[in-house]
C-alpha cells in the first residue's frame, strides 16, 4: 500500500462491517457513510485531510463492490 493511501486503508478497515445491503438479497451496495466521521476521528486523521481520505475510501469501496459483484456472478 502506498504511504499516501495508508490512512484510507485504515479507515476502510475500521468501517469494513458497515456495509449497506440491497433489499432482500443482502448484496452489499455501499458503505454506510454516516460512520466515516467517527472512524476518521478514531484514527486521528486531521480534519483538513478528511475530504481526500473520504475520496480514497470511496475508491477502495468501488474495488470491493466490483469484487463482490464478480464473486456473485460466478
Amino acid at each position: 500500500v502506498l504511504p499516501d493511501c495508508w490512512d484510507a486503508v485504515l479507515v476502510f478497515e475500521s468501517v469494513a462491517t458497515q456495509w449497506r445491503r440491497a433489499g432482500m438479497t443482502g448484496v452489499p451496495c455501499g458503505l454506510d457513510y454516516s460512520v466515516l466521521p467517527f472512524a476518521l476521528q478514531m484514527r486521528g486523521i486531521p480534519r483538513k485531510q478528511w475530504p481526500q481520505v473520504f475520496d480514497d475510501v470511496r475508491v477502495i469501496e468501488d474495488g470491493a463492490l466490483a469484487y463482490f459483484d464478480k464473486k456473485l456472478k460466478k
